[in-house]
């Protein structure tokens, strides 16, 4: 299951590095079915959304992983996990001391 994980959120930085926005999207919404709440996954699929014309669908994607790791913090507890939210919440504009 992670190794599965990492395979996405890998797949999804090669499509973003190659340009390939809808490829990525269109990745990124498939691997929402094994893997709906994943951090990393989504973190990477951030940059993708909002460079295939869909920031709206990019800052919700996020707002609702902070919403995850707030009311289920147990699940976003590896050092990945920590790292990924941190990047969420950086990038919703949260003070990065907090």
């Amino acid at each position: 299951h992670y190794a599965e994980a990492r395979w996405w959120q890998l797949r999804l930085d090669c499509l973003l590095t190659l340009g390939r926005y809808a490829d990525g999207v269109k990745a990124f919404d498939l691997s929402q079915r094994q893997h709906p709440t994943d951090a990393p996954i989504r973190v990477a699929a951030y940059d993708l959304l909002r460079l295939a014309g869909v920031p709206e669908r990019a800052q919700s994607m996020l707002a609702e992983l902070l919403r995850f790791a707030e009311t289920t913090p147990w699940r976003y507890s590896s050092p990945e996990d920590r790292i990924a939210v941190g990047r969420a919440a950086s990038r919703m504009g949260a003070d990065a001391r907090e």
